[in-house]
Parts: C-alpha cells; structure tokens; sequence
C-alpha cells in the first residue's frame, strides 16, 4: 500500500492508474482483438458493446415481452392502468 501511495505522488500521473489501464486494455484486447475492430465505426463499436442506449419502447412491446406474476394479471385493471400509464410517460 505505502508503494501505491509513493507512486501516486500529487502532481504526477499514476503509475498504479497507468498500470491498471493498461492492464484493462490487454485483457479487451483479448477478448476483442483490436485488428478486428477496425472493421466498426465508433458508433458501431458502442452499440455492440453498449447496446442501444436510448430504445424506442410501444405499449405493444411492453405488453408482449412482459410476464405478469404474483398476482398481477394482464386483465386485470390496475395493472392496464399501469402499463398504459407507463407508456404514456417513456414509450414513443
């Protein structure tokens, strides 16, 4: 511990911080080798790593790929007054 506090002296860059990021950055690489990459955009890269970020839901989708339990049922009342609700606050 006292090592990691020498090397991470204020005003220096951190060399266990450098260290770890490099670290992170040959383990990616293995599992995603960077000459494969290239093949992507950007944009590419982080919808396949990230995923959609900002996903464009229906009161259908919500409906269809959802699996009531515990006592909430599909007919009942409460819960198409949920789902409608729901819609109307983030689906487009």
């Amino acid at each position: 511990m006292a090592v990691i506090i020498e090397l991470c002296s204020p005003g220096t860059v951190c060399v266990f911080t450098l260290l770890c990021c490099l670290l992170i950055a040959a383990g990616f690489d293995q599992v995603f080798p960077m000459e494969k990459l290239f093949l992507f955009s950007a944009t590419e890269l982080q919808m396949i790593l990230c995923g959609d970020q900002s996903p464009q839901w229906t009161k259908d989708d919500i409906v269809n790929y959802t699996e009531p339990k515990l006592g909430y049922t599909r007919e009942r009342f409460v819960d198409i007054r949920f789902v409608t609700r729901f819609s109307e606050a983030f689906c487009s």
